[in-house]
């Protein structure tokens, strides 16, 4: 949130929208971790990754149709393509293969360990943005600094619960 705030492109708009949709995806990404920990074991992780992926396609095609994508784009360009293939491979390849994982590291370890891992991705995209020559500000370290205290002391009350403390 301290990242939104502070990336203020300096045209007087509001980031309050981004900042609530990420607190909305991070709620909705622990209860996804705490559904398929609690009641889902059972099912393979294969089996999740490929549910979720077809009872999505059909809306998904919709929004395409509806939004242009088959009608309004000329295909016919080669720079089309390339990056059409682009997101095809990010889209299908890339977020199934995490997806697959995400799942099936629930079900090896726990919700808890899952979310203690994803809450380092920020750290990571922030190294990818400084390799990609975007402006670095004290504002990410600070970010990146509270997300490592945040890892670090949840990781130091799950021992302590473990050692029976």
């Amino acid at each position: 949130i301290i990242l939104v705030y502070s990336s203020n492109s300096g045209t007087g708009e509001s980031h309050l929208y981004y900042t609530i949709l990420l607190v909305i995806g991070s709620a909705l990404y622990a209860v996804a971790a705490l559904i398929i920990e609690k009641k889902l074991p059972h099912i393979k992780s294969t089996d999740i990754s490929t549910g979720i992926y077809t009872i999505w396609m059909v809306p998904s095609l919709l929004i395409l149709g509806f939004s242009g994508f088959f009608t309004d784009i000329d295909y016919s360009h080669n720079e089309t393509v390339v990056a059409l293939g682009y997101l095809v491979f990010l889209t299908v390849i890339s977020t199934t293969l995490v997806m697959f994982l995400f799942f099936k590291l629930v079900q090896d370890t726990s919700a808890v360990f899952v979310s203690t891992i994803s809450l380092l991705l920020p750290v990571v995209a922030v190294i990818w943005g400084i390799l990609d020559k975007e402006k670095f500000t004290v504002w990410y370290a600070i970010g990146g600094l509270l997300i490592l205290l945040s890892v670090y002391l949840i990781r130091e009350k799950n021992n302590k619960s473990f050692d029976g403390e």
